[in-house]
């Protein structure tokens, strides 16, 4: 009887853990099935070939910049210059207090005196030693003792020899120089701070010539070692001639773009003068032949997770994480290597937090038709785009008439829904 009840316990345990699971799992995926599912933008994926030119917006720069600190901490005792102003190199710029650098200057000189006369007196100690023990008159072990120290005496020599250096070294360091000829575009202290070695005191600049580096593509970058590619700069409206100084040989990690470094003569040719400022932006446009079609999606799909990107494919109501490799510009679109085939729809926009496997709705469409339903690839996002995709040629055309009946009986798209005001759905 005991066991029967012990075992009839046990059964109500379990049945009643099992009911209290089966609660708590349905009022999950009750929970579940009550978050709203996010909208997103929809777009195809289509076929458009990289555009012949690109365009870059950039800042100029100084060739030369440099921001001078001193070697050696110090308070700033003068500033010689004032902002703006042209210096030539080795001019002097700025003084540092040096009392400490110079009074180690006059204790390392009186050192090495010392350290001289030593030297000296115990090299004649060693000849008359080695006079004596050659005739017998002093023994040897006397000589040893005295090579021994002469090679003590020069030792503290060469230390005090160092040590002279160093001083004067940093009394030479307390003079702040020009290294090169250019322009002191900023000053960053003020007579009687303390200026330290990781605080600059002011700023050099060269600027008789102007910099501007831009990023190229690989379909760029190969044109370029074909000889194939043009730059074109515009700074207040005008064409500035520029000098293509050096393409870097590594690309720049996680965007594989090359920077390339143009050059600008800033010298007037009449006058002498500046013509631009650093800082002011110039419009940059990298001219070359058109590249092959390739797949190509909105540049708002592309993801990045770290170095990598990807985009979202759309599978039904699910999303799935495809890699991509970003290539070239095509107009608004631009091209990408994947597995992504073309007619394959992606998200163009929507929540960032999207991962893999979660489920979306289809708010808006980029161009025409909607995920599932057949029709032209790409539909309107084609014709809307900057650089639409290279046409194949056709030898019979249609005439317009023909063409605008024909668009009457196709079937137009639908406009998409507005998210319902119950707070299921969400931007």
């Amino acid at each position: 009887m005991a066991v029967s009840r012990l075992v009839r316990a046990a059964l109500t345990v379990i049945l009643t853990t099992g009911s209290l699971s089966v609660v708590a799992c349905s009022g999950a995926a009750d929970e579940d099935s009550a978050l709203p599912v996010p909208h997103i933008r929809a777009a195809q994926v289509v076929e458009r070939a990289p555009s012949g030119q690109s365009r870059h917006l950039a800042l100029l720069e100084p060739v030369r910049r440099a921001r001078l600190a001193p070697r050696y901490g110090g308070q700033v005792t003068e500033i010689l210059v004032d902002e703006e102003a042209e210096v030539q190199a080795g001019e002097l710029l700025v003084k540092l207090a040096a009392g400490d650098a110079k009074a180690q200057v006059q204790s390392a000189s009186g050192a090495l005196a010392q350290a001289r006369e030593r030297v000296k007196d115990n090299a004649r100690e060693l000849k008359r030693s080695e006079q004596l023990v050659a005739k017998g008159a002093e023994a040897a072990r006397g000589a040893e003792q005295r090579r021994s120290t002469n090679v003590e005496l020069r030792g503290a020599k060469r230390q005090a020899q160092g040590q002279l250096a160093q001083a004067q070294d940093r009394v030479k360091a307390s003079r702040l120089k020009a290294p090169f000829t250019g322009t002191v575009t900023r000053i960053e202290t003020e007579v009687g701070e303390y200026a330290d070695v990781r605080s600059p005191v002011m700023i050099l600049a060269d600027l008789s010539e102007l910099a501007i580096e831009v990023k190229l593509s690989e379909r760029e970058a190969a044109l370029h070692d074909q000889d194939q590619l043009s730059f074109t700069a515009l700074i207040r409206d005008q064409e500035v001639a520029t000098k293509l100084d050096w393409i870097s040989t590594e690309a720049d990690e996680g965007t594989s773009t090359f920077t390339a470094r143009l050059v600008i003569d800033n010298l007037d040719a009449e006058t002498g003068g500046r013509r631009f400022r650093a800082g002011e932006s110039v419009e940059v446009f990298v001219t070359g032949k058109r590249g092959v079609p390739r797949p190509a999606v909105p540049t708002t799909a592309i993801r990045w997770a770290g170095p990598s990107s990807y985009v979202l494919r759309l599978d039904d109501d699910r999303v799935i994480q495809v890699p991509v490799n970003v290539l070239d510009d095509a107009g608004d679109l631009v091209t990408i290597d994947s597995e992504l085939a073309l007619g394959d729809w992606v998200v163009a926009s929507g929540p960032l937090n999207l991962r893999s496997g979660d489920r979306v709705e289809v708010g808006d469409v980029l161009g025409g038709g909607r995920p599932g339903d057949a029709g032209p690839v790409g539909g309107a996002l084609e014709a809307s785009a900057s650089a639409g995709p290279v046409a194949a040629a056709t030898d019979n055309p249609a005439p317009a008439d023909e063409d605008e009946d024909e668009n009457e009986d196709q079937p137009q798209p639908e406009e998409a829904e507005e998210p319902e005001p119950d707070g299921e759905g969400g931007a």
